[in-house]
């Protein structure tokens, strides 16, 4: 009875093993290029996101096999503007490429779908008319005080530094009560924390009309120390699904900081409810902040207003609207002070276009040229958001690249892979703003699509395009900076779990004469 026992208990997985090799066998993506051990485990790829250098090992990927990579059993990487458009974009006789399962681990509370997380196409529509009118261009033109307010305070704190000269002497440190990081010297600074203060603030006044004050007091607030947390966790949700029977033995193994992260994530979306709850508490008829919007699409369709609803509406809001911009203006001011040229042309068009400080506005900023190709460039070598959009191929198979792939399979265009494929751009790890300019470049400049396309692009792109505008103009136009490191390995340093980590950006600071 017990060598029955033990033959059964050998045959069953061996069946199964068996049985999963067959089916992966006769995949019809077994002839797309990619690495052999991709037909039948998905180790390779959720060990490559995990690690946090997953952008940079699939450029490596497509580097050696091409535009299209299979990396898992169910997995295909484009890297063309054709694909992305293909994945997307709206196709007239196709049906929508679905998101995959990947987004349920950002679901808010583990329950709750959001405007980011929301698989189904239809009710994904409703979620973005609720948020539509709070992102158009007319709403952006109420809320340019609140922006400049909040860059002002930037400069004015910029300034105070600035002031502050070389007195600590180089390479001598004090404490900040920023982001606990040393400060180099008395006119040196960590500038990359500062510019997630500024989309904080934003956000705070434009979501729910709170005074967050992280300029001012010179240190992120909470909420944003757990969004790290909350980005992690869909990371480790992932690779765990993909391995039912180990990813059970990994929440055992690594229990204590995988419930650091979830105690993280409970005290981000607790943040979130408390704020709507405090939101609906004081309401006001003449509140313009995105709540206010979402509230209204609510009433006027007859909806309850549904608490949990609008937190993981306020949950995607500070992600989304403060990581990426931040992102966006760190990466662009790296690259601008590691290629003295462009900053110094930037500057010129800046010096030319504002007689005076005071003349820097957002309508005046979206004529300048330069100004867009410096920010373009920089999100294409640096996109804020990294990681792949992953889409389902609809039920019945479809076409990407004009290739055909079987329903249910998991497709992506990676921005890294597409951005700094030489197929795409010419010299692609070369900072070259005129590349967005030149009308003689012959680059394939919609490979780069830092906001995605389609029904689901970036809802919010109008305020962070105004974001970055002013918080690069009003810098450069009171003062200079310097990288304190000129040999910084932006990207070598960097990390990314669903959003970058990026290295601190430590920059000298000193006045313009020019005021």
């Amino acid at each position: 009875m017990f060598t029955r026992v033990l033959l059964v208990i050998a045959v069953i997985p061996l069946l199964y093993l068996l049985q999963r090799w067959n089916t992966l066998r006769k995949s019809p993506l077994n002839e797309l290029p990619g690495p052999w051990h991709a037909k039948w485990s998905n180790f390779s790829h959720s060990r490559r996101f995990l690690s946090g250098r997953q952008p940079y090992e699939m450029i490596k990927l497509h580097e050696k096999y091409g535009r299209v990579v299979r990396y898992a059993p169910k997995e295909v990487s484009f890297s063309t503007a054709q694909a992305w458009r293909d994945i997307y974009g709206p196709r007239k006789g196709h049906q929508k490429f679905i998101k995959s399962e990947f987004y349920d681990g950002g679901r808010f509370a583990s329950e709750a779908p959001s405007i980011i997380t929301e698989r189904d196409p239809d009710k994904h529509a409703v979620w973005r008319k609720q948020l539509s009118t709070a992102f158009s261009d007319r709403t952006m033109r109420g809320v340019e005080r609140i922006v400049a307010r909040v860059v002002d305070g930037l400069v004015d704190e910029m300034d105070r530094r600035a002031g502050a000269g070389a007195g600590a002497g180089a390479g001598a440190t004090t404490t900040t009560t920023m982001t606990d990081e040393p400060v180099r010297g008395g006119n040196v600074v960590n500038i990359d924390p500062f510019f997630n203060m500024v989309t904080f603030d934003i956000m705070g006044h434009m979501s729910f009309g709170v005074e967050f004050g992280c300029v001012a007091k010179g240190r992120l607030h909470e909420w944003g120390m757990f969004l790290a947390a909350t980005l992690r966790m869909m990371s480790v949700v992932d690779a765990l699904k993909k391995f039912p029977t180990l990813g059970k033995i990994g929440l055992w193994l690594f229990s204590k900081p995988i419930n650091a992260m979830l105690a993280d994530r409970n005290k981000h979306e607790k943040y979130s409810r408390d704020l709507v709850t405090m939101r609906l508490e004081n309401e006001h008829p003449e509140a313009n902040d995105f709540l206010s919007h979402a509230i209204a699409v609510q009433r006027q369709a007859k909806m309850p207003v549904s608490k949990l609803h609008l937190a993981a509406i306020a949950s995607d809001l500070v992600i989304a609207g403060t990581e990426t911009s931040a992102t966006g203006l760190a990466a662009t001011f790296y690259y601008l002070h590691a290629n003295p040229r462009a900053v110094a042309k930037l500057r010129d068009e800046i010096d030319a276009a504002f007689p005076q400080y005071a003349d820097i506005t957002p309508a005046a900023l979206a004529r300048l040229k330069y100004l867009d190709a410096v920010i373009m460039e920089a999100l294409r070598m640096y996109p804020p958001l990294p990681v792949a959009l992953h889409r389902l191929v609809p039920p019945g198979g479809d076409t990407v690249h004009g290739l055909w792939l079987p329903g249910g399979t998991v497709v992506s265009v990676n921005p890294l892979a597409a951005n700094y494929s030489p197929e795409n751009f010419s010299d692609p790890w070369t900072y070259k703003p005129e590349r967005w300019t030149d009308p003689s470049c012959t680059d394939d400049l919609d490979a780069c699509r830092p906001f995605s396309l389609g029904t689901r692009n970036c809802i919010g792109q109008n305020l962070a395009w105004m974001e970055m505008r002013m918080t690069l103009a009003k810098l450069l136009y009171r003062f200079e900076f310097e990288l304190d490191d000129p040999k910084l390995d932006w990207h070598g340093e960097s990390r990314m779990h669903s959003l970058w980590e990026s290295p601190p950006l430590w920059v000298r600071i000193k006045r313009r004469e020019k005021t």
